[in-house]
């Protein structure tokens, strides 16, 4: 989510808003403020987006998100990627959750179609350019892998390729022994034989998805649940 204070590093920016004053900088006195007529309406608060934190400084930090509440700190993330920081409880007077959940956002982001999509015999949409890729060979010449971390096969393989090769979590935390993988193929051998037939017939734990640009190879519960959150998203 987009932050105001992507401007200034985020630890700097956590400092001044823990201990600056109520005001951003120093100005000149203002002339006095005209008295509204009775009937006028004052300005409405600002709204926020994001988790909001009202710090007793009288600083808010908005557009984040909390992703750690304990009884003695908070921990919130500025950006997707970014490192998260902690604000001790003790700094802040009082908190408004927004109603949005990350999983749920980011997963909906990555739905939305690219110009131009095409399907795939299991139904799902990717884009003209993925298309390309799944159907060429993994490379121009024979591989062979012996018991390496799938892992660093497939990071190898997307920047070979030059496609978005996604390993979810449930993936990278199982035991290193369990994601071993001995891997040959020809110059005939396409990214799409690679994924859903050597991967997933080695590792039956494992199962690939296809959506626009990016494939995602997570552990079969996983991808149930991803597709019950599309389903629900959907409705």
């Amino acid at each position: 989510m987009n932050s105001r204070f992507a401007f200034i590093p985020p630890l700097l920016t956590l400092a001044l808003l823990l201990h600056a004053s109520p005001t951003w900088s120093q100005q000149a006195p203002a002339e006095p403020a005209a008295e509204l007529p009775e009937s006028e309406d004052l300005a409405a608060p600002p709204v926020y987006e994001g988790d909001v934190l009202y710090l007793k400084t009288g600083k808010v930090i908005s557009g984040v998100q909390i992703i750690r509440n304990t009884p003695l700190f908070f921990e919130i993330r500025f950006q997707e990627g970014m490192e998260p920081l902690t604000i001790p409880r003790k700094h802040v007077q009082r908190v408004v959750f927004d109603e949005i959940d990350p999983a749920r956002a980011r997963i909906r982001r990555q739905l939305q179609p690219p110009a131009e999509t095409v399907s795939l015999a299991s139904g799902e949409l990717v884009s003209r350019h993925l298309m390309e890729k799944l159907r060429a060979p993994v490379s121009d010449r024979a591989l062979n892998y012996e018991k390496i971390d799938l892992v660093e096969i497939l990071k190898e393989t997307a920047e070979r390729l030059q496609v978005n090769i996604e390993v979810h979590a449930s993936v990278k935390n199982r035991p290193k022994n369990l994601r071993l993988w001995t891997l040959k193929t020809t110059p005939k051998t396409t990214l799409m034989a690679v994924l859903r037939k050597k991967l997933t017939g080695q590792f039956d734990y494992a199962e690939v998805l296809f959506e626009n640009d990016t494939i995602f190879v997570m552990t079969k519960e996983a991808a149930k649940n991803r597709r019950e959150i599309q389903a629900d998203d959907a409705q």
